[in-house]
């Protein structure tokens, strides 16, 4: 029997069917991700994960589980078996020392030649090299040359969703680019164009850029945190740890995270935009680029909102790691530049 691609039930039909298989493996859905399922294995836990019909196996001994699934014991029939190189539309480079990895790295590479091969097919041009995803000082919101018309409209869409992808990739660097340019999706300009043809060509010369997994804990030795009495204000409050949390087994990992804002970078509405990196140990895991929801009068103001931004995602990323069984070591240590921000929020007088 064949999956029946295309019908509006089928993903839904193979994701309850997939639940059931693994259950009686033993596997739950995580609470931080309901398509990610974990298995308690003693001193680990073993992880599978779901991205419309692609599974990935995280185990020491993936084959047993692979083997239990597919036939003759299981339902399935899997093609592609084997370690990860390109997943989901990433490409995964991993190199082992034994049977440890050494070297693990994630790079969008194939999708940057696949995508600027179809839009010089599409446009009739080729895209020249370009060292910046986007000038310094360009504004798009003032950009006055005429309006696009035509397929150059839907042209112009594809592109800002196929940059969409590759920033959840882990292209993070074009991050500030795209979310600028995505604004003017509804009526493009002609000078808006331009500067996408210069983001791919920042692409085009640039598309080795990879997240390389850095497990080693950072070391904050040289900054100076320094520990308040909050309690006049807060009382004896503790870190909310959530019902249902797996026991942590495994290594502690350490959380940081970067944060900065660009205050009144809209020369039109006067809006700031935020920019958040965290990291897990030393590799960056989430990326966060966007124009602030509120208008601040003051660099301070625009600051205390990308702070909260910041603690927002951190108490995200704590939450889900501790629901995929992971120890979090320590606090989140937040850097930023703005000092009197700094000072506000971590006085308690």
């Amino acid at each position: 029997k064949k999956a029946l691609y295309g019908l509006i039930g089928s993903c839904a039909q193979f994701h309850k069917h997939l639940c059931a298989q693994l259950h009686k493996l033993g596997f739950v859905p995580s609470m931080a991700d309901s398509y990610l399922w974990m298995r308690d294995a003693g001193d680990h836990y073993e992880y599978v994960a779901k991205y419309i019909d692609d599974l990935l196996i995280i185990s020491k001994d993936p084959k047993s589980i692979l083997n239990k699934m597919k036939k003759p014991e299981g339902p399935y029939e899997f093609k592609g078996v084997g370690s990860p190189n390109y997943y989901p539309g990433g490409d995964v480079k991993i190199r082992y020392n034994g049977e440890c990895i050494e070297e693990l790295a994630l790079s969008a590479s194939t999708y940057i030649d696949r995508i600027c091969d179809k839009i010089e097919t599409l446009m009739w041009w080729k895209l020249k090299g370009s060292m910046n995803p986007m000038e310094c000082n360009y504004h798009a919101e003032i950009d006055d040359s005429d309006f696009l018309t035509g397929d150059d409209i839907s042209l112009y869409r594809m592109m800002v969703e196929s940059l969409n992808w590759l920033v959840t990739l882990g292209r993070y660097d074009i991050h500030y680019a795209v979310s600028t340019l995505a604004r003017h999706m509804m009526i493009p300009r002609e000078g808006h164009m331009h500067v996408m043809k210069k983001l791919f060509g920042y692409l085009v010369v640039n598309k080795r850029f990879s997240i390389n997994f850095d497990t080693k804990e950072p070391d904050f030795s040289q900054h100076k945190i320094e520990e308040y009495d909050w309690f006049p204000l807060y009382g004896n409050i503790k870190e909310e740890m959530h019902h249902g949390m797996p026991i942590p087994k495994g290594k502690s990992v350490v959380t940081s995270g970067f944060s900065n804002s660009s205050h009144a970078s809209c020369l039109v509405i006067r809006r700031s935009t935020t920019c958040v990196y965290v990291f897990v140990n030393g590799t960056i895991i989430k990326w966060y680029s966007k124009r602030q929801n509120t208008c601040e009068t003051s660099t301070f103001s625009s600051e205390v909102v990308v702070g909260r931004i910041a603690v927002d995602m951190a108490v995200e990323l704590r939450y889900n790691l501790r629901m995929l069984g992971t120890q979090v070591k320590g606090p989140t240590v937040l850097f930023g530049d703005n000092k009197s921000m700094a000072t506000n929020t971590s006085l308690p007088h």
